[in-house]
């Protein structure tokens, strides 16, 4: 089954492309036309799926979100951020390199303009994309509070081992704050422990190589593999969170 991006990763999303923290981004935009959006690939009439593939679902959702414009600024990158994160999350993968970031903004200022449509765009993803998976789980996720919070509902947290943590991949906005693979990777697998969301996000508490904290953010794949998609110095809001990981793996 389809992986959906649930609202709260757009926020999140679109946090990292505009600098705009979450919070503020749900006051100044339409969050209704942003909900349309993500909610557009996933529409169909009793078994019947309107946008039966993955190609035509990850048109749709970049197409309706830079056509549906729910921010005040952002909505190409937004959507372009939207469609890589949810072909990650379906197991695509790109059969040459990723489009630069010349080819991304030309791809998405064309559908903006709507010289490219959905059926377009689905044909232009299915050239560049190849998928390693028939056969899905169902991950789709409700809304939730990202981790600066996005006036969703509240996420519920279970403590986890640090020795149930998977295998996982770098997301390119994880680099955002400047922290190297080296150290997302260090905190991951050493870290004091894990935090499972019941909005499908994984909240690690960890050291870098040299020692100073970091919390790192990752969703899960299909195949239980896991994508980090923040990192970033530790803040004080997840201290008591840490002091209680740190009591469960005593």
């Amino acid at each position: 089954m389809t992986r959906y991006l649930s609202l709260a990763e757009f926020w999140f999303l679109s946090e990292l492309v505009t600098g705009i923290d979450a919070a503020t981004l749900t006051k100044a935009s339409r969050v209704d036309l942003a909900d349309s959006a993500l909610h557009a690939p996933q529409a169909g009439f009793d078994d019947t799926d309107f946008y039966p593939d993955v190609y035509d679902k990850a048109a749709v959702l970049a197409c309706r979100i830079a056509w549906n414009h729910p921010l005040p600024d952002g909505n190409k990158r937004a959507a372009w951020a939207c469609l890589v994160l949810f072909i990650d999350l379906n197991e695509g993968s790109w059969n040459d390199a990723q489009p630069d970031t010349d080819e991304a903004v030309e791809a998405m200022l064309d559908v903006a303009a709507r010289d490219v449509d959905e059926t377009s765009q689905a044909r232009t993803l299915r050239s560049a994309h190849e998928y390693r998976r028939d056969e899905r789980r169902d991950h789709s996720i409700t809304p939730a509070r990202s981790p600066r919070g996005c006036g969703a509902a509240q996420v519920t947290r279970r403590i986890v081992s640090r020795y149930d943590i998977r295998h996982v991949d770098i997301y390119r906005s994880a680099r955002k704050h400047g922290v190297a693979d080296a150290d997302i990777l260090h905190a991951v697998d050493h870290a004091l422990g894990a935090a499972e969301q019941d909005d499908g996000k994984v909240l690690y508490l960890g050291a870098d190589r040299a020692g100073n904290m970091l919390e790192v953010v990752s969703v899960t794949r299909d195949d239980d593999t896991e994508i980090v998609i923040h990192a970033m110095r530790m803040r004080r809001i997840y201290e008591p969170l840490l002091r209680e990981m740190r009591g469960t793996n005593d």
